[in-house]
């Protein structure tokens, strides 16, 4: 049995491959191979791409100091990066979320999740409703858009050849899975 693999345009890898390409499932090793040259791809594209985020969370805002000072604040530390994204979330769910939940879903002490929420609560970045329960202010939201706009801008094709060397992996992965 034979499959036929078309190839994404947007596809930009260093394995060589032809139009409707035929591949003979019963060559189990050349499909693996297949695959970890796919995977090898993928996570290039994953290190350059983290690197990519890495430098635009390092870039200053020459316009606007109070972007700047809330952008190196929330990339200044893991956790720091995951409370701005959590109260980002909760602010598009239109939901408040409590210190207890900042704990649970950082995994951090009570008194680490409210010296976050107080000094982002001084500075503007999120607001709190009637019983002290949290999510991002609309300027956070709008520091935070734009900075996914800055990094959409560099790795929007990376994103496309992900995704297609993901559905191609799963599809090879598939055919030799129906065949055992």
């Amino acid at each position: 049995m034979n499959i036929n693999l078309r190839p994404v345009k947007i596809m930009k890898t260093n394995i060589n491959y032809k139009k409707n390409l035929k591949i003979n499932i019963r060559n189990k090793r050349g499909l693996q191979l297949l695959i970890k040259a796919l995977e090898t791809k993928i996570s290039k594209i994953v290190a350059k791409r983290e690197l990519e985020i890495y430098r635009t969370t390092k870039k200053k805002y020459l316009d606007n100091q109070i972007l700047t000072k809330i952008n190196n604040w929330a990339n200044s530390s893991a956790v720091r990066s995951a409370f701005a994204r959590l109260t980002v979330l909760a602010f598009y769910e239109k939901k408040y979320i409590s210190a207890d939940k900042v704990t649970f879903e950082l995994n951090i002490s009570k008194p680490a999740a409210k010296t976050m929420i107080d000094y982002c609560l001084k500075e503007g970045w999120i607001v709190s409703d009637d019983f002290g329960c949290i999510q991002a202010s609309p300027f956070s939201e709008k520091a935070f858009s734009s900075y996914v706009r800055k990094l959409s801008e560099k790795t929007h094709d990376d994103l496309e050849e992900f995704y297609s060397l993901n559905l191609a992996i799963r599809s090879i992965q598939d055919t030799l899975n129906s065949e055992n």
